[in-house]
Formats: structure tokens, sequence, C-alpha cells
């Protein structure tokens, strides 16, 4: 006859609430780039009103700076490589796969 037995681990996970991961400079950066995309796909038709063709770069759910050149829009920015940039067409994109 074949009893299962809890292992040592299962008792443990059983019994203690999961250890939670304190937020790292990097999560938090990459969290808060992903809720900027998020605000400028919810805020488009007003931020097309006010900077259609043009870059826009947005942090903490703000436009912080714009310009129709992407390197002028660059040189503007304090952290490029962290702040959230997209371009604002008022026509759709076509994209050929």
């Amino acid at each position: 006859m074949i009893t299962k037995t809890k292992t040592a681990s299962t008792k443990r996970s059983a019994s203690k609430k999961p250890k939670i991961v304190p937020r790292t400079e990097t999560g938090r950066i990459l969290e808060q780039f992903a809720d900027d995309h998020v605000w400028i796909a919810r805020n488009r038709e007003k931020l097309l009103a006010q900077y259609g063709e043009q870059w826009v770069a947005v942090e903490n759910g703000k436009v912080i700076a714009n310009d129709p050149d992407v390197h002028g829009l660059r040189k503007k920015l304090a952290r490029p490589a962290f702040t959230c940039v997209e371009f604002l067409r008022h026509e759709p994109l076509e994209m050929l796969i």
C-alpha cells in the first residue's frame, strides 16, 4: 500500500504567506514605463489634438517634452532611455508582416 505524505516544502508553503519581494528600482522604472504607454493610449485623442504628427515624451502620466524630430526630442530629455516616447500620427500606422 502506497500512502502520500506531505513533504517539508509543502508544509512550509501551506503555513507561511509567500515572501513579498521588494520592488527594485528597475522594476519601478519598467512599471512606470508601461503605465505611461497605457496613459498615452487612453488619452490619444486629446494628445493628437495638441501634439499631432510630433514625438511626445511622457513621464508619470504627463507630457514633459515634444518635438517633430525624434533627435530634437531626445536632446530635451534628461533620461531618454527611461522615458516613454511615442510618435502621434493622425493616420493609422500600416504594417506588412
